[in-house]
């Protein structure tokens, strides 16, 4: 969300989306557009942190200071998928 507008793009505000996944809860995840001169992208993203995928940073925060508190360091994941939209 910070390098679209150092790029030149304009971001539409960012929203919450569940995927659905063939088998188990729906993954959570954000999107938003990315409007810029030459292209258009749709940018989907989500984070993992250790079992659990928080949606907002507080909540990653939160998922890490719970793991410490249990004796673990969580690993972690950002995913993000972009698709040009003309």
């Amino acid at each position: 969300e910070v390098c679209y507008p150092a790029g030149g793009f304009v971001l539409s505000p960012v929203a919450p989306i569940d995927f659905p996944l063939p088998q188990g809860p729906a993954l959570p995840a954000q999107i938003f557009e990315a409007r810029g001169e030459q292209r258009n992208e749709v940018v989907s993203y989500w984070t993992r942190v250790g079992e659990v995928f928080p949606r907002e940073w507080s909540d990653q925060r939160l998922a890490v200071a719970r793991a410490n508190l249990r004796g673990f360091i969580p690993d972690g994941a950002l995913v993000r998928l972009s698709t040009v939209a003309n």
